[in-house]
């Protein structure tokens, strides 16, 4: 009798093991993997380099009617900003904030503006035992840093 009941249990755990491998497969093939390609779609959208439709095989339709109508959204607005950026830069000579962002912008065709440099733009020091913030007098954050802050760059 005990053996029956051990022989039961292996049987239970068994198949147990089999359903949940093969429900994780499912969820990972019909959900997780359509939906890392969905968002690998997105972040290249946010970059300008990504064909008009989102993948194929999204787990609900309305996710893809949606996404469609996003990423159109997202083109029309970045195309209305770079049209902007451009007439900015065109229509005044005075250097603003806002007229460098528009720059930046124009010339980037919305890229990021990143700054690598071998050193860190500002030192900390220890004054009277408490950490403070210190400029440096350089080309890299006199020059760079009020333009990476206008843009938001890195």
């Amino acid at each position: 009798m005990t053996r029956g009941i051990v022989r039961a249990m292996l049987w239970s755990g068994g198949i147990g093991m089999a359903l949940f491998f093969i429900t994780t497969g499912l969820a990972w093939t019909l959900f997780e993997r359509p939906l890392h390609k969905l968002a690998d779609w997105m972040r290249r959208l946010r970059f300008g380099n990504t064909p008009e439709l989102p993948p194929l095989g999204l787990p609900v339709r309305k996710l893809t009617d949606e996404t469609v109508h996003l990423a159109a959204s997202f083109r029309a607005a970045r195309t209305k900003e770079r049209e902007e950026a451009q007439e900015v830069v065109r229509s005044d000579k005075a250097w603003t904030r806002d007229r460098l962002r528009a720059h930046a912008i124009d010339a980037l065709s919305g890229q990021p503006l990143v700054v690598v440099s071998n050193r860190e733009p500002y030192m900390h020091q220890l004054r009277d035992g408490k950490p403070s913030l210190v400029r440096p007098a350089s080309g890299l954050v006199t020059g760079l840093d009020p333009v990476l802050r206008a843009t938001g760059g890195l």
